[in-house]
Order: C-alpha cells, then sequence, then structure tokens
C-alpha cells in the first residue's frame, strides 16, 4: 500500500516557511485594562498532531500573546518589542533533547492606542516527528526584560501513525476558519485559512463562535455518517448538543463545525466531536476542552461560595496578585482567562470560584483551604526569598506550597567537585518522591533539576548540574 500524504495541503517551500516567523495579528479586543502591560507575561499554547506518512508524524503548536503583556519601547511614533521562545521535545527518560529550537516574535504596533495593545498575535509551528511518545517544552522571555517568563510543558504526547483503522487528528478549536487559496499563508491547510485560539477561551463578542476543524483518516467512501456535537459543563453535564447527516465521499476527509458559546455561563467545558456508522455505532470519537468568558450572564447568588464573602474588600490588584500566588494550581487555560479580567468583580467572582475548587481537591492535589495556602505564602517568603525574588516564586517555594513540608531534607554544602544542592523527600506522596535542588548560581538560588514526582521536571542526569 502506497503512503498517503497528510491532508494538509502546504506550498511547496512549506519547509522555509517553517523556519520563517510569520505572525498575524487577530483583533480581539478584551476588557479595558490600565497601562501597557500586564505584570505578568503569559503566553497561551496548544497543540494538535495529524496523519503524516508511514514513516513520520505530525505536530502543530499554536502560540498566542497579547502585547499588554510584554515591555514594549517607545521608538517615534511605534511601539516595539517582542518575545523570545524556546521550544523543546524529548522523550521522557531521554536526556538528549529531539527538537530544541528558538524563534523570536516581533510586535510592532503602528501608535498606542488602546486597541493596537489589545490586539492578540496568534502564529504557529509544524513538526515532522519519528513516532513515540514526547514531553514538549514552551519556555517565552519578554525580548526587553528577559526576567519575565512564562513555560508551558505538556507531557505523554504521543505521535503515531493513524494506520490502525479509521481514526481522527486531534480537535483543533479556532476562532476562525474561512476558504482560501493562499498557500504561503501560515495558518493555510486543505484550501481553508485555519486560525488557532490558543488561549481556548471563547465567548463575549470577542470569540463567540467556536470553529472546529478536525481530520478523519480511514473512512468508507461510499457510506453515510452522522456527526455529533456536544458540549458538556465541568460536571460533565451536557449542555448543548446538535447532530447532522454527512456523506464525506472520500477516504480521508475534513470535519468542519461551528458552535455559538455566548449563552453559556463562564467556565470550564468539554467540546466534543463524534461520527457514527449508518448504524450509528461510533467511528471516532475526539474532545477537548475550552474555558468560556461570558462575564454578561450573571452568576446566580445560591452559586457563590463564602469565598466571596472572604474576598470583599479586595482591590483589583489585590485579587491578581493572589491568583498569581495560587496559579500552580491553575490550568493553563485558567491563567489566560484571569488575564482577560479585568474588573473586580470579575476576579473576584473567578478567584471565589477557584478558591472553593481548591478547597475540594484539584488536579491530584490534596484540599487546602486559603488561609492555609495564605500561610505557606508567608513561610516560603521567610524561608526561600532570594536576591532576585519572593519565596513563593521560587521552585522551593512553589514545591512548598504544592506539597508542604517535606518529610526529610538533606542538604550538601558545596564542595570542589560540586555546587550547592538539597533533596526534599515526600514519603506520602505516590509511594515516595524526590526532589533535588540545585544552586547553581552559588548565591542560594536554587533551581530545581529533577524530581521523581509525576508532571514534575525529571532529569535522570540532574546531577550533571553540579559541575
Amino acid at each position: 500500500m502506497t503512503a498517503m500524504k497528510p491532508i494538509k495541503h502546504f506550498p511547496s517551500d512549506w519547509k522555509y516557511l517553517r523556519r520563517t516567523f510569520l505572525l498575524i495579528v487577530l483583533l480581539v479586543t478584551f476588557a479595558d485594562a490600565q497601562g501597557t502591560r500586564s505584570r505578568g507575561l503569559v503566553v497561551n499554547c496548544d497543540v494538535a498532531r495529524f496523519r503524516n506518512t508511514h514513516e513520520l508524524g505530525y505536530l502543530e503548536i499554536y502560540f498566542g500573546f497579547s502585547p499588554r503583556q510584554i515591555v514594549l519601547r517607545q521608538q517615534g511614533a511605534t511601539l516595539s518589542g517582542g518575545v523570545n521562545m524556546l521550544v523543546r521535545m524529548i522523550h521522557p527518560g531521554d536526556s538528549n533533547f529531539v527538537i530544541q529550537r528558538r524563534y523570536y516574535f516581533p510586535v510592532f504596533l503602528a501608535d498606542t492606542a488602546r486597541a493596537n495593545l489589545n490586539q492578540m498575535f496568534v502564529s504557529q509551528r509544524g513538526y515532522e516527528l519519528p513516532f513515540g511518545v514526547y514531553r514538549i517544552e514552551v519556555i517565552a522571555a519578554d525580548s526587553l526584560v528577559p526576567q519575565r517568563v512564562d513555560s508551558v510543558r505538556l507531557e505523554n504526547i504521543e505521535i503515531s501513525s493513524y494506520e490502525n483503522g479509521p481514526s481522527a487528528s486531534d480537535l483543533e478549536l479556532c476562532s476562525s476558519i474561512t476558504p482560501s487559496q493562499d498557500t504561503s499563508h501560515t495558518f493555510y491547510k486543505n484550501t481553508l485559512q485555519v486560525i488557532p485560539n490558543p488561549s481556548l477561551v471563547f465567548g463575549g463578542i470577542n470569540c463567540p463562535v467556536i470553529y472546529h476543524y478536525l481530520e478523519v483518516y480511514h473512512l468508507t467512501a461510499d457510506s453515510p455518517y452522522t456527526v455529533m456535537t456536544t458540549i458538556y459543563d465541568a460536571n460533565g453535564t451536557k449542555k448543548r448538543s446538535t447532530s447532522r447527516q454527512k456523506h464525506f465521499g472520500v477516504k480521508s476527509a475534513v470535519e468542519l463545525g461551528t458552535t455559538t458559546v455566548t449563552t453559556l455561563p463562564s467556565g470550564k467545558y468539554l467540546y466534543e466531536v463524534r461520527i457514527l456508522d449508518g448504524a450509528m455505532q461510533e467511528v471516532v470519537s475526539v474532545k477537548k476542552h475550552f474555558f468560556a468568558n461570558n462575564p454578561h450572564i450573571s452568576t446566580p447568588a445560591s452559586a457563590i461560595s463564602s469565598k466571596g464573602i472572604e474576598l470583599l474588600g479586595m482591590s483589583a490588584d489585590e485579587l491578581a496578585h493572589e491568583f498569581r500566588m495560587a496559579q500552580y494550581f491553575a490550568a493553563e487555560q485558567e491563567i489566560s482567562t484571569f488575564s482577560k479580567i479585568t474588573s473586580v468583580e470579575g476576579r473576584r467572582e473567578f478567584l471565589a470560584k477557584f478558591w472553593t475548587e481548591v478547597e475540594q481537591g484539584r488536579f491530584g492535589h490534596d484540599p487546602m483551604t486559603r488561609m492555609e495556602f495564605l500561610n505557606r505564602v508567608a513561610v516560603a517568603n521567610q524561608r526561600y526569598r532570594n536576591i532576585s525574588r519572593e519565596g513563593w516564586r521560587t521552585d522551593r517555594g512553589r514545591v512548598y506550597l504544592l506539597y508542604g513540608d517535606p518529610d526529610d531534607v538533606q542538604r550538601f554544602p558545596s564542595s570542589e567537585d560540586a555546587k550547592p544542592y538539597e533533596t526534599w523527600e515526600y514519603n506520602q506522596i505516590e509511594n515516595g518522591v524526590v526532589f533535588v535542588f540545585v544552586d547553581r548560581s552559588g548565591f542560594g538560588e536554587y533551581t530545581l533539576v529533577h524530581s521523581t514526582k509525576r508532571g514534575e521536571l525529571q532529569d535522570e542526569g540532574w546531577e550533571r548540574n553540579l559541575r
């Protein structure tokens, strides 16, 4: 059997285009905010996997950030700045990166108009990868103030061949999909311009419609199918569902659809697309989480937890600072969503709901009250502060905030052959885990270099950091 080419149709020089950063601007106007940047840099990332060849898979990474979150330098009538990005991919347990690429994403604004500062810059990169499991790391830094850093890490991303019967690519949730013949465009694929939304935040007047893009492989060309699109809330309750008959007519096809989400209350949802055969048996099913941001929909008073009362009297900046400290318990999309909320009421409502979930336990963490967390922040600031940052912002501070006091700490001073380092042991987590921190600079700035905890940085060759 001859290997099928991926459905995506790239221009003849598409490999060159991958090496050349092509940035587009989506005019997405978020709520007003003061100043030209936020306190923290937030870079949104999303990924999608597609069929490619018998030997290689294809992975796209989508990037997005707002000029409000980077430092901009005035040069005449122009504001300029940018983001430096490092993308790394590695097989878990290996010490050598399969992919390690650096990119520069420039920003040039014609003037200081508020609309320009509220633009969302979006781009993507594509990679051909051998089949296997990867860890993906994206590290972003403000080009003018490199200390302002954000990072995203995705674990256990499997690249496979899609050769065993009917299958589908990942679901890509987009801000726009339109017909296009411009094969040189960054977001061109299969006669379409597919604009991703890396934040996965939809709703309001800015992004009221979810456009979905999906590639389906190994269909029966002459058979009828049913496409079902369903949205579930965070409790798994079905909020919306539509179905339609479709005759793809080919063995490998593109499935497109739209769903308006302006009537969904703000929160986290699951978007699912299922394709059923003529007997209504499931052929493929794909899903992805997204966040609805509809501040125009009031939350019922009965749904507001006591946390909202605790937060009364706090300013918008104080609420933002508290969430920055607590964001270790948050998903990337939640951090992105919060960064777009500027009103005191909106931030208080978001944070109250967030603390209610933290107190019930989330993402595998033990339940923790807000007051217990704030007490940990105070301890972290006292114990782990260094010359450049508060204790809660350090690696040791973060681990302490998430997991509490370790059962055992071993400290190793500097020697002729090694830099100073510490090991922390937690006996009650996953049958025992270890964290290793190294003071690379010699000024008390201990950096996490290895852990046996699932989801944390793992580097079996961590001892090279001691030299």
